[in-house]
């Protein structure tokens, strides 16, 4: 009754739905269908409909399913896509290579896109993906890479309405959402009536009547359990069918689903409840052998327990494996076993495992729920299973690490390599409140000098921390006796970058120097590179761009190399941001995409690359996208910390907010530029600047002055493109002020842009210009227009414009001046550099040119609600508490509630209901 294959009933417009993206994908688009729905309701059976009807149309289908068990190995689902087909799409020898020995993300997934994309060249394929919200963190960012590829492919996710982690849950609804592809989603609900009579009609290939329809409704339109309702009723004798007629007696549901498992499990033989209860807490498919050895008899001994529980509807065979008929089976079992013996028997299935050859990652969730204090077996397939995530995904990977610090007795002496490990894991995911307490309650234990400083090292790499707070903990743990040439080099190495991320120019120089004389005594890459690298931030604040570049190139790790990970991120950092501030924005961005692949998965690293990114898009004058991918990146309560990352995403914000005239966004600025004055070099004059261009766009000469009169330099590391933007402005300000402090201070940066002593680089263009604005040079202007107008800089260039049309208004060239004026209003205006186009528009304005700009964002209704603001309205609207959307969005409480008042406000509603009304269109 159930083998036998029936129709798919009260699914029309579901199938309707699947035949049009199926034709769309017969035609080359690629295509994404999401089916959600709770346990039961025929996701997996839409799915199994799905496959039938793309063979029918000549689309090749392939199909996985996830399981919570091997959510911790890196590509699972996609290996048996690629693999467990005839034949293969690509090499298994090959790509489990690339998955293990290489430990590169990159490689595995150019090898999965290649094979696919060969495979639907030739057929166009359907790729179906069941429970994708247990699949692993390395098989979902695959997914974004392999979906966005340009093939004719249908990708087909089922995930039930909740379960799983809520991370995997949102990239995979990200998956939808991706721009370029057909995207469909469907919510299953329960079947109606007609749809539940015809499935009864199907089980028992007879019209049913009232009391079987009575009888079923109580499954409430969930087909899994209106078939074992009807199931039920069989085993109970209480089905009839004569003349091609089916009614039922009785009007109380059937034991089978009134009764609970253990009643079920209490009518098998006891060696059979055995087997049943044992196979619940085994890998969700299993062989009979891993049966046989954890029940401790011989498979020919368990024969018939096995087929009991078979022909007992429990368990069933796919090809070499049992497994439970359905999972809701398989954890109803498992609930029958006392919750003290089931974690016993986990922890005898995970040695068994292990013994059979399953991968410590494959094993982790359940040492993680199963071990005890001490166990030191548990605590080692942890510790290896972490290692093997931690490229993919640091998040999991910190979560087993930190399960195997808490199985550590007190004294182990493996408590401090775990915790030093288990702190970088998490602030790699951006957990660093977790990290922050964890290092402190670790040093607050009784630890040696050695123990101290590994601890303080992590506490030291990609913190959230300033670099001065990371680069305290390099200097405390140098502070200690007799800690080991490694580390101590490593501190040495870290010390300089973080001093280099704080603006100490010649400290930085001096630690790294000392860095580097320790790494010659015994070769350590990594401190090596990080030493290089803090060299790279001093030099090329000194005016050394070209000899930096030629230096970063020299020091990219090999992506294949167990060394890439976070090292390859700060290389490709540096570079990135070398390349940019010298004018090779495209290059940049090229390098950071690179990276961005490599790194995938490692939060800090994807984050920090994602702000270098921004810092490209603003240099290459796309105003808008660098707002949207700092605000992407960091939370509401981080993308204006100027002392975050050394202010590269402060950087960006503050500019926008000048360029763009938000006001909203400069009263921010300014409040939290105010906040950190008291900081180091580069903290103080990222917020000195900040807060002077905010006074300068406002046409505020004096204020801005007064800022630029505070002592600090202009140039100081770590120097991002939107600092020579800075020189310009001082340049302006110096040359309509009296300030002869300023002036020599525009004029020490200037020498420092000429240092190289070359006149045909991005440096050597920004000196021009500043220097002619100092001496009212109007051909020195001119000249510096020249150069820039080939550069990859195009608000440097239309500042220049503006500079030389200004000029020129005072020299009384009308005709000269507003041929560059409107030049440079026009290339505002094409930037979105709104605060600019007006300015110069006045400018056009005194000399009787009329020209208008562009209205700014609406003051109120749909228009004027900023991204943030639309973001917290989405939760909102989809039922979300003030704290859950928090939660979600990864800011505080107060934050949204601050959004939700000034949404209120912009579309005039005057409760969170009318808002959820209006914005669900009810």
């Amino acid at each position: 009754m159930r083998d036998r294959r029936r129709p798919l009933r009260g699914r029309s417009e579901q199938l309707a739905l699947i035949d049009d993206l199926l034709r769309r994908v017969r035609g080359g688009s690629t295509a994404v269908l999401l089916v959600e729905g709770p346990p039961g309701i025929g996701k997996s059976a839409l799915l199994r409909e799905l496959a039938a009807r793309a063979e029918h149309a000549d689309v090749r289908a392939l199909s996985a399913k996830s399981v919570e068990d091997m959510q911790m190995v890196p590509f699972a689902p996609l290996f048996e896509v690629v693999l467990r087909t005839d034949p293969p799409i690509c090499d298994a020898t090959r790509l489990r290579d690339l998955g293990v020995g290489a430990d590169s993300q990159a490689l595995v997934v150019a090898e999965l896109g290649s094979g696919i994309s060969t495979a639907a060249a030739d057929t166009p394929l359907s790729i179906s993906l069941d429970d994708v919200h247990w699949a692993d963190p390395g098989t979902i960012a695959a997914l974004h890479t392999l979906v966005a590829a340009d093939t004719p492919v249908l990708w087909a996710f089922a995930m039930p309405s909740a379960g799983g982690r809520q991370e995997i849950r949102d990239a995979v609804n990200g998956l939808v959402e991706l721009t370029g592809v057909e995207s469909r989603r469907i919510r299953l609900g329960g079947l109606d009536e007609d749809a539940v009579a015809d499935v009864a009609g199907d089980v028992l290939v007879a019209d049913v009547d009232a009391s079987v329809l009575r009888l079923v409704a109580m499954a409430r339109g969930n087909p899994f359990l209106v078939l074992e309702l009807l199931s039920g009723l069989g085993e109970e004798g209480r089905l009839h069918v004569e003349r091609g007629r089916a009614w039922a007696t009785g009007v109380t549901p059937p034991e089978r689903l009134a009764a609970t498992m253990q009643r079920r499990l209490d009518r098998l033989s006891p060696s059979a409840r055995i087997a049943v209860q044992v196979a619940s807490v085994l890998p969700s498919k299993f062989s009979v052998d891993m049966l046989a050895r954890a029940l401790g008899r011989s498979p020919t001994e368990i024969a018939t327990d096995v087929d009991d529980a078979v022909r007992a509807d429990l368990l069933t065979a796919t090809g070499e494996h049992l497994v439970f008929r359905h999972d809701l089976l398989r954890r109803a079992a498992q609930h029958t076993v006392p919750y003290a013996l089931r974690r016993v028997m986990e922890r005898e299935a995970a040695s068994i495992m292990l013994e059979m050859g399953s991968a410590p990652e494959e094993v982790a969730g359940r040492l993680s729920r199963s071990a005890d204090v001490g166990d030191l077996a548990a605590v080692q397939s942890l510790r290896d299973a972490a290692d093997a995530l931690a490229r993919y995904d640091p998040s999991g990977a910190a979560d087993l690490s930190r399960r195997a610090y808490e199985l550590l007795r007190p004294d182990d002496e493996l408590r401090t390599a775990v915790v030093t490990k288990t702190v970088m894991l998490l602030n790699q995911a951006l957990r660093y409140d977790e990290a922050e307490e964890l290092a402190t309650a670790s040093l607050k234990s009784d630890t040696s000098a050695e123990e101290e400083a590994a601890i303080r090292l992590s506490r030291s790499v990609v913190a959230r921390d300033s670099s001065a707070r990371s680069a305290e903990e390099n200097r405390r743990a140098l502070q200690l006796p007799g800690i080991s040439d490694k580390l101590r080099s490593r501190h040495l190495a870290w010390l300089a970058y973080n001093l280099a991320g704080d603006g100490q120019a010649v400290e930085a120089l001096v630690a790294a120097l000392a860095a580097l004389t320790a790494v010659d005594l015994h070769d350590d890459r990594v401190a090596r590179t990080i030493a290089e690298c803090a060299l790279v931030r001093v030099n090329c604040a000194a005016g050394q761009g070209r000899s930096c570049l030629t230096h970063l190139e020299g020091l990219q790790p090999d992506p294949t190399s167990e060394l890439y990970g976070l090292l390859g991120a700060v290389v490709a950092f540096e570079l990135a941001n070398a390349l940019a501030t010298m004018g090779y924005a495209r290059e940049a961005a090229d390098i950071l995409a690179t990276a961005l692949e490599n790194c995938r998965g490692i939060a800090a690293a994807e984050q920090v690359l994602d702000l270098m990114r921004a810092q490209c898009e603003l240099a290459g004058g796309r105003v808008g996208e660098a707002r949207r991918i700092v605000e992407s990146a960091l939370s509401e309560d981080d993308r204006l910390l100027p002392d975050l990352y050394g202010g590269v995403g402060f950087t960006v914000m503050a500019a926008v907010g000048a360029h763009t005239g938000d006001r909203e966004l400069l009263n921010d600025v300014g409040i939290a530029a105010r906040s950190r004055l008291d900081g180091g070099p580069a903290t103080r004059r990222t917020a000195i600047c900040a807060l002077a261009r905010s006074a300068w766009q406002r046409g505020d000469d004096v204020e801005a002055a007064r800022w630029f009169e505070e002592e600090f330099e202009l140039l100081t590391p770590p120097l991002w493109p939107a600092d020579l933007d800075g020189v310009v402005l001082a340049a302006r300000v110096a040359g309509t002020s009296c300030d002869a402090g300023l002036r020599q201070r525009v004029l020490a940066a200037i020498e420092l842009l000429e240092h190289e002593g070359r006149t045909d680089t991005l440096f050597a263009a920004v000196a021009r210009h500043a220097r002619a604005l100092l001496d009212d040079d109007v051909d020195g202007v001119d000249d510096a227009t020249k150069s820039l107008a080939s550069s990859e800089r195009p608000v440097l260039h239309a500042c220049a414009l503006e500079d030389g049309g200004n000029l020129r208004l005072r020299s009384e060239d009308r005709d000269g001046a507003i041929t560059r004026l409107e030049a440079a209003l026009d290339t505002y205006v094409e930037m979105g550099c709104l605060a600019d186009a007006q300015r110069v528009a006045r400018s056009l304005n005194a000399v009787g040119v009329h020209r208008r700009v562009a209205h700014r964002r609406a003051q109120d209704g749909w228009g004027s609600l900023t991204e943030s603001e639309m973001r917290v309205l989405e939760v909102v609207a989809d039922g979300a508490t003030n704290r859950q959307a928090a939660e979600r969005l990864g800011v505080s409480p107060h934050t949204v509630n601050a959004h939700l008042r000034k949404v209120f406000s912009k579309l005039g509603v005057h409760s969170r209901a009318e808002l959820i009304a209006l914005a669900r269109g009810t």
